[in-house]
């Protein structure tokens, strides 16, 4: 048994693999006469006795173990019996150092030898630990009762740095039990949020120094803060060996608390001091300055206080000598408050100064000087002079305007009105109204409260329209705008009101609405009447045809006549009907209507047409249009030509001039008619004044419409977002007839940079002009138009013009500024200049609905250039995922074969000579491999199928699954599997994806079957403009919570000993079936079979 043969060299090789890595030391002995000698130990066994293994295989078991361990030989005899040990004995290593060790051995046979596998684990730490707690738990004894009556926090801290013991007092300070600490790291509990360098800190400190003393400022468990001054101290045996630490924990909340007070309090004087900016002196009862703030210096003009120091008060006083000034003017009223007088500065420059001073007194009530603040009130001063210039101002515009000016405050009391709104609701004058409240000028208060309401949120009201009461309790419609009136600190401390009493407006609105629902119902009535007049016309003409065949016939028979006298007679009963009827029809129709003669002078007119032009029936008849002014004489006289010429004239449009000097528009129509032998002419005249300005608004919305869509179709062909703000701007200057704009977008740095700028010195210049409104500051015209959020207009720029215009910019005359907003957000501008009548409200608004248009644009061009980018960067990151894993499964491959088949020659070789585990652990290498080589094949395919160029024919998908059946022919004979098919479309697709397709669905039915024969289907139907396959079957199912997982790459449901597979199967189904543009599903239930569901689309024509 002393020498060793291959074969056991070779279990030797197989053992080193298995426990090369091993943690613990690994020791493999066979017997011999000398004793069990060793032929292998790990690396973890060389670290543990300090052999190398070449030394531990000469010198064997006596060189590492005690054989003086009285356990020792119960272990061996353990082993020997039962071929297993486990014990605890005493172990040596190389420096002779002995040390408690656990061993675990066990015995192996191989080839008729006996071998002896022993693990042993080093058990020194764990008797150490057991001993210190032995000790420690004998001093603590005793010192933990009083430990337990000191009110400091006393912590025990072992080596390993955990808390072992927690006294009274600890738990006082800190709020925690002693059964919630032990064992935790005391930093943790004392100060969780301590960062590891702090920690590491205090850990190196009681190293190095053995002790660490710091505060904490920390928080106990109910959450209260408090300070703790910490000491920690090493404790270390005789042998100056670590044992442990104590920590000891006192409470200075209070007196942490008392010092940051003072020390705030005195920061608070310092900080007072250098950075007020009023000026603090002290003087003296000589009035000897003695003291001074910085604030104080700098007012009067000195460069530091040490130059004020020392000079006597009444130096920085014009006009004023008397030493004792100060003190007399304090004894007056016990304290100076606001007093003003001149001063003078250091270089004798004057100004006003408010002075506040007082006393100050020492233990015995003795005056020992004065304390006090003085502000230069020179800019106020000059302020206060100017307000009252700019109020008087201000009150003469209030009383000339002839709206109704209202403020109340913030509680709704009237504080202020104009002569306009005292004559407007009935008071006396603009007094009488000071006091009332604003709610008793709305015939419903509550009005009051939703203006309120719509201030908080817009800021201003505009044109709001409200019913208001006078003082006489009579009503009227009034226009209101409001706003807020704010103080000097931006407070909102009222509201402002303009009231414009519409009544007359909404009465004659009301008036024409109603007219026109009137025109409308008589127009109506008018062509029921004109119908029955043409019937009776019918009537009368063949009336006459009648009279002259019976006055004909008249000799013939008396029968006939009295035949003819009665018909005569119902004749000129219609007769006299249809004249009454016409009578009715021409003055009761809602149009107007005239009959004139030849000359066009009338000869009668109806209600309606006496409506129309304001003038009395008496004015009107006898006399002509032209006579009166209604028309003008050379239209009058077109108009009377064309009738006469043509017999009458239809729907002629023609501007009337109404009594009251009004304008109207009207259509007439005029038909000349013979009445005996007159020619007589009646017209019908319609009032279309309504629908002409109708119609004129209509034109103007139009042409803002066609900028609209110009813009939206022209954006469609730019590529930068600087050429569609170009086209914009264009848009907007032909819109409003500007002669040049700008658009411009504000920065963080709040200052305007634009985009686009149509200079009108240098069109297509447009990187020049750019560059005269780059970074300018948003004041002038611009700034307010951005800052306010509102859109404005001016027309007289010469009074107005702006300061900061850059060099070169051309002039402006009239401006009109419009926010740009993204919602509620102001982002910039869009400015517009030059317009030769002067911008409208009109203006304004095409402006404004243009530029939302124009915002639309904008952020759809800005996203869309994103979204390219954002895709090209998509499709390079594809490319290079679909490359790494090409060339990565790829790769993989050869190595793998390598191995496999050095694997398998193993196998083939040493099979008998190797024992059953080794031989097992082979077949898991080599199962392994395998299907590591049909995993990296598979995702070799699956790359592929995005790399790989599509082939896109007419296929027919019955062919299709016939390949793909025969290619699965051997599963589908050994399972005895049923593949049924409903006939099959042909699409336009790659045909031979659609056979991978088939074959993964069908194979994985097959694959995952039950205990019957696979049944599997594939059915098709036609939704729309796709087709909806389903491959079902009658397998194990799939439980419905895993079917959003199947598709995923490599995910499996079960394990390879169930059932074969990579696990990519399923997810080259869903590739191929999307790149294809459908989608796959699946619907189950365990036990019930599986139905996977996919669609195709239907591309061109159906080719069924």
């Amino acid at each position: 048994m002393e020498s060793i043969s291959f074969n056991s060299e070779e279990t030797r090789k197989v053992f080193q693999s298995i426990f090369h890595n091993s943690l613990d030391a690994v020791l493999i002995t066979y017997p011999t006469t000398d004793g069990d000698k060793i032929f292998y130990s790990n690396t973890a066994a060389e670290e543990l006795f300090g052999f190398t293994q070449t030394e531990l295989c000469k010198t064997g078991w006596k060189s590492v173990l005690y054989h003086k361990d009285p356990k020792l030989r119960k272990f061996l005899k353990a082993l020997k019996d039962n071929g297993t040990s486990k014990e605890e004995l005493v172990f040596i290593k190389k420096d002779g150092s002995k040390f408690p060790g656990e061993i675990t051995a066990n015995l192996i046979i191989e080839n008729d030898k006996i071998l002896n596998i022993a693990m042993v684990k080093d058990v020194s730490w764990r008797k150490t630990a057991e001993h210190i707690l032995i000790q420690n738990q004998r001093k603590f004894k005793y010192q933990a009762k009083l430990l337990n009556e000191v009110k400091d926090a006393v912590l025990g801290v072992d080596k390993h740095f955990r808390i072992n013991y927690w006294n009274h007092g600890a738990e006082e300070i800190f709020g925690f039990l002693e059964s919630e600490v032990i064992g935790k790291q005391p930093l943790e509990i004392v100060k969780p949020d301590l960062s590891l360098d702090e920690t590491q800190k205090i850990q190196d400190e009681l190293e190095s120094k053995g002790s660490s003393q710091t505060i904490l400022k920390t928080r106990n468990k109910q959450g209260n803060e408090i300070v703790v001054e910490q000491n920690f101290t090493k404790i270390s045996s005789q042998n100056n060996e670590n044992e442990g630490y104590m920590a000891v924990y006192h409470d200075i909340t209070d007196k942490q608390l008392a010092l940051n007070k003072l020390r705030t309090n005195e920061e608070r004087y310092r900080t007072i001091m250098n950075n007020i900016q009023d000026g603090f002196f002290r003087i003296n009862t000589e009035a000897i300055i003695i003291m001074a703030s910085p604030s104080m210096a700098r007012i009067c003009g000195f460069q530091s206080i040490h130059e004020i120091l020392g000079l006597n008060f009444t130096d920085i006083y014009k006009d004023i000598d008397d030493p004792d000034f100060l003190i007399k003017k304090i004894n007056e009223n016990g304290k100076l408050e606001n007093y003003e007088l001149m001063g003078v500065r250091n270089d004798g420059t004057t100004m006003w100064i408010s002075l506040n001073a007082q006393f100050i007194y020492d233990n015995q009530n003795q005056i020992q000087g004065v304390d006090g603040f003085i502000r230069d009130i020179s800019l106020k001063k000059s302020t206060e002079e100017a307000l009252k210039t700019s109020e008087k101002q201000y009150s003469n515009i209030l009383e000339n305007i002839q709206d109704a000016y209202l403020r109340a405050d913030n509680d709704g009391n009237i504080i202020l009105a104009n002569v306009a709104a005292s004559k407007l609701y009935g008071y006396e004058s603009p007094e009488a109204m000071i006091g009332t409240k604003a709610t008793s000028y709305y015939k419903n208060p509550e009005e009051r409260y939703l203006v309120i309401n719509i201030l908080r949120k817009y800021g201003k009201i505009e044109n709001n329209e409200i019913e208001c009461v006078r003082v006489d309790d009579s009503t009227f419609i009034a226009s209101q705008n409001a706003q807020y009136v704010q103080n000097e600190q931006n407070e909102i401390i009222g509201i402002e009101s303009l009231i414009r009493d519409v009544t007359n407006a909404k009465e004659a609105e009301l008036l024409n609405k109603t007219l026109l629902q009137k025109e409308k119902k008589l127009t109506k009535e008018l062509q029921m009447s004109n119908n029955e007049l043409k019937l009776m016309a019918a009537e009368l003409s063949h009336a006459n045809n009648i009279l002259k065949n019976l006055t004909r016939d008249l000799t013939n028979t008396n029968q006939e006549l009295n035949l003819n006298q009665k018909i005569l007679r119902r004749i000129n009963r219609s007769l006299s009907e249809s004249k009454e009827l016409f009578l009715k029809a021409f003055h009761s129709n809602p149009a107007g209507m005239t009959l004139s003669d030849k000359e066009g002078r009338w000869i009668d007119v109806n209600q309606s047409f006496v409506d129309l032009t304001g003038y009395t029936r008496h004015e009107l008849v006898g006399s002509t249009s032209s006579e009166l002014g209604i028309i003008r004489k050379n239209t009058r006289m077109d108009y009377l030509g064309k009738s006469q010429r043509n017999g009458g004239i239809r729907n002629i449009e023609i501007e009337v001039h109404c009594k009251d000097g009004t304008k109207k528009t009207i259509i007439s129509s005029t038909e000349a008619i013979q009445v005996g032998e007159k020619v007589m002419f009646i017209s019908f005249i319609y009032d279309i004044t309504e629908r002409k300005n109708s119609e004129l608004q209509i034109k103007k919305n139009q042409k803002l419409l066609r900028s609209i869509n110009q813009l939206f179709h022209e954006s469609l062909t730019l590529e930068s977002e600087k050429d569609i703000t170009n086209k914009f701007l264009e848009n907007a200057e032909i819109l409003t007839e500007s002669e040049f704009g700008f658009f411009g977008e504000h920065d963080e740095k709040e200052t305007l940079n634009n985009i686009v700028m149509n200079h009108p010195n240098s069109k297509g210049e447009i990187s020049k002009s750019m560059n005269m409104l780059k970074s300018i500051r948003m004041d002038g015209f611009w700034g307010e138009t951005v800052k306010r959020g509102f859109s404005q207009i001016v027309n007289d720029t010469p009074t107005k013009q702006s300061t900061n215009l850059p060099s070169k910019h051309p002039e402006i005359g009239s401006f009109l500024g419009v926010p740009f907003k993204h919602g509620e957000k102001t982002i910039g501008m869009i400015g517009l200049a030059n317009k030769r009548e002067g911008y409208t409200r009109e203006d304004q608004r095409n402006i404004e609905s243009l530029s939302r248009a124009f915002l639309e644009i904008l952020l759809r061009k800005r996203a869309e250039i994103q979204m390219n980018q954002t895709l090209k960067k998509l499709e390079k990151s594809n490319k290079e995922l679909e490359q790494f894993a090409y060339i990565t499964s790829h790769d993989l491959r050869e190595p793998l074969r390598m191995i496999t088949s050095f694997l398998q020659l193993l196998q083939r070789r040493y099979a008998d000579k190797l024992d059953k585990d080794a031989n097992e652990f082979i077949g898991f290498a080599v199962e392994g491999a395998k299907r590591l080589d049909n995993m990296t094949n598979d995702l070799l395919l699956y790359s592929r199928l995005n790399s790989k160029k599509r082939h896109i024919t007419r296929t027919n998908l019955e062919d299709a699954l016939k390949i793909a059946l025969i290619n699965l022919k051997v599963p589908i004979g050994e399972t005895k599997a049923r593949v049924t098919n409903d006939p099959l479309p042909t699409v336009e697709a790659d045909e031979k994806l659609n056979v991978q397709l088939f074959q993964n669905l069908i194979g994985n039915a097959i694959k995952y079957r039950g205990s019957e024969p696979p049944a599997i289907h594939i059915s098709v139907k036609r939704e729309k403009n796709r087709y909806l396959f389903s491959v079902s079957d009658n397998g194990i199912g799939i439980n419905p919570k895993h079917l959003n997982k199947i598709f995923t790459i490599f995910q499996r449901l079960h394990t390879h000993e169930e059932y074969e597979g990579t696990g990519i199967g399923l997810a080259i189904s869903k590739k191929i079936v999307e790149d294809q543009g459908g989608k796959i599903w699946a619907e189950s239930q365990p036990g019930n079979g599986t139905t996977f569901y996919f669609t195709i689309p239907v591309i061109k024509k159906d080719l069924t």
